[in-house]
């Protein structure tokens, strides 16, 4: 089940996001030979991408950063990215999936978090 988390993006600002996926048990899921993929939209129902938030997976520990258990999925949104943004109250979704597919083709995508996606006005934008 996926966890409901809102983001508020400030225009111009950077955005940056770290998630941490946990099983049942509260402990940190293993995410080798997983990516991650997402995106803010204006609504569920429309096509067009409002922002890709390009997740990244993180693996390992601070105690072993082999282990690959961390459970981290980090979001960067730099503020050049950002300063187009409209003024909106959107809605993102992030899932984790499989870098290869299992033999029927089927990718076993998994939704991690979702929620809206809150773009603020940027007021001070220079100063002279």
């Amino acid at each position: 089940m996926a966890t409901t988390y809102n983001i508020n993006a400030q225009q111009g600002s950077l955005l940056d996001l770290r998630f941490r996926v946990k099983d049942g048990d509260g402990n940190p899921v293993n995410l080798s030979g997983y990516s991650a993929r997402g995106v803010a939209k204006f609504r569920y129902g429309t096509g067009s991408v409002l922002l890709d938030l390009e997740p990244v997976v993180q693996s390992g520990t601070t105690e072993d950063p082999t282990l690959g258990a961390s459970g981290y999925i980090d979001v960067l949104i730099r503020g050049t990215q950002t300063s187009g943004l409209p003024v909106v109250q959107g809605v993102y979704d992030i899932e984790k999936y499989e870098t290869a597919p299992l033999a029927s083709g089927d990718w076993n995508s998994t939704k991690i978090s979702e929620g809206y996606f809150n773009v603020l006005p940027e007021v001070t934008t220079q100063l002279s």
